[in-house]
């Protein structure tokens, strides 16, 4: 953000379209109404985290797991999502206990079985608003604990 008072040089012209001078405000409340994708993107920018858009369109974080940032089709809360495939071979029975244990010992995150893989997510409710400065924190205590909840137990069932 410029300090206070700060404006552009006239001489500079008008911003090319889409430009922004400055990103999201850190105290801002992010609200469902106004919290889009290049809203989100702005934030994400200007906590220096890197970001690219999936095929779908989505926000794709990559830190210590890839991270889906997506929204609720009521738009309600925001949807962190990352994914991991299971081993060949894994019994239903291993991949429902590896399920199970992670949502019992990991209040933070939902974990789930789906098809081949085990699904990780975490709902941020935007009912009341949310921080802006809060958002980038959330996605990088999200993106920490997949990795530490698969090698507690999904060793040697996780790909």
């Amino acid at each position: 953000m410029p300090t206070p008072g700060w404006q552009p040089d006239p001489a500079w012209g008008p911003a090319p379209q889409g430009w922004q001078l400055w990103q999201v405000a850190p105290d801002e409340l992010l609200f469902t109404e106004t919290l889009d994708r290049d809203v989100i993107g702005s934030i994400l920018t200007g906590a220096y985290m890197t970001y690219e858009l999936d095929s779908d369109g989505d926000i794709l974080i990559k830190d210590q797991c890839k991270v889906f940032v997506l929204r609720d089709p009521d738009k309600h809360k925001l949807i962190l999502m990352t994914q991991y495939g299971f081993k060949p071979g894994t019994s239903e029975m291993a991949k429902l206990e590896c399920a199970n244990k992670i949502n019992r010992d990991y209040i933070i995150v939902k974990a789930a079985v789906v098809k081949d893989g085990l699904r990780f997510t975490y709902d941020v409710l935007l009912d009341g608003g949310l921080p802006a400065r809060a958002l980038p924190a959330i996605i990088k205590r999200f993106a920490s604990i997949p990795p530490t909840a698969c090698l507690d137990y999904g060793a040697g069932i996780i790909a």
